[in-house]
């Protein structure tokens, strides 16, 4: 096989049926959309000994509108493969055994692949990929909130009473709370570009392609709000909970170090920067108590129970 091969939904259906039908160790899937047509045919032509990994984006909407169907999950669980969300993903690839990648525009339904004979005009790409893009799939997966039965129970009554006011005009299109609590992802991985560049004065006095880096992070003017939001402060709360005592400047450079995704991974000093300028900005947005010590800093963790 090429390094790549254009194909359109057709191609692609016969491309994926001949990948997976050979498989033998573990197929991942990442689809914005998913729908049971989709999955049965999926069912039909993966061997049942392999491992099989699927990511969705099933936000409330997604699965009222029709765009995805809930009965997916019951197909999936069925075969004890693991079924993930994530209510941000719009990616649509599969891997196969790690040695094939299919990548393009068309979700895993039936109009996005044809499988009526007609649908919608998709193209996608077939590749060999590299040990480091199946990492960075794999990753997609790490970033994801995996479904369990009990959560898929209040997921399905909560679309089922939804559905009761479809047609009411104020009608709750996106989850509740409770159910949005529950997608709150482990970060324990990042990638470089998602580490902040300047330090909170740095940001307010450099203009340059750190600035544009960080501005792309903040998506506008600096907050507690947007902080909570981003994945490096992500990171950083998963750590405190991970952890039972508070996190020194060195302990956290440590651990940001063995976090990086990148391949080769940045010189520690550049890793004892992006800690800086993470300090900086937990100090400026109040987001965590910080400890000056005569040559450190740390940062209080706010999960240990102090005693009065």
């Amino acid at each position: 096989m090429p390094r790549q091969r254009l194909l359109e939904s057709e191609q692609l259906v016969k491309g994926v049926t001949t990948s997976v039908q050979s498989a033998s160790q573990e197929i991942l899937l990442v689809s914005a959309y998913l729908k049971i047509e989709a999955m049965n045919w999926l069912l039909e032509i993966i061997p049942p000994h392999v491992s099989v990994k699927v990511l969705a984006r099933w936000r409330k909407q997604d699965l009222l509108n029709g765009a995805s169907d809930i009965g997916v999950y019951n197909l999936i669980a069925e075969r004890d493969w693991g079924f993930y969300i994530d209510t941000d993903v719009h990616t649509k690839v599969m891997v196969v055994d790690a040695a094939s990648m299919f990548i393009g525009s068309s979700n895993y339904t039936s109009n996005g692949l044809h499988l009526f004979g007609s649908g919608n005009k998709e193209l996608n790409i077939e590749v060999q990929p590299t040990l480091s893009e199946v990492s960075q799939i794999n990753d997609y997966f790490s970033a994801a909130y995996q479904v369990t039965p009990p959560m898929f129970r209040f997921m399905y009554e909560e679309i089922e009473a939804s559905k009761v006011n479809i047609d009411d005009s104020f009608a709750d299109l996106e989850w509740s709370l409770e159910v949005q609590n529950c997608f709150e992802p482990i970060v324990d991985k990042l990638w470089v570009s998602e580490c902040i560049f300047l330090s909170s004065t740095q940001f307010n006095e450099i203009n340059d392609e750190r600035k544009i880096h960080d501005e792309s992070l903040w998506l506008g003017p600096p907050s507690l709000n947007k902080a909570k939001a981003m994945r490096i402060f992500k990171w950083l709360d998963y750590q405190l909970k991970q952890s039972q005592r508070d996190l020194r400047f060195g302990e956290l450079s440590s651990l940001l170090h063995s976090s990086l995704i990148n391949q080769p991974a940045p010189y520690r000093q550049e890793v004892k920067v992006f800690i800086r300028n993470l300090f900086s900005w937990v100090e400026v947005l109040d987001l965590y108590q910080v400890v000056q010590y005569n040559h450190s800093k740390s940062i209080v963790n706010p999960y240990v129970e102090t005693n009065a």
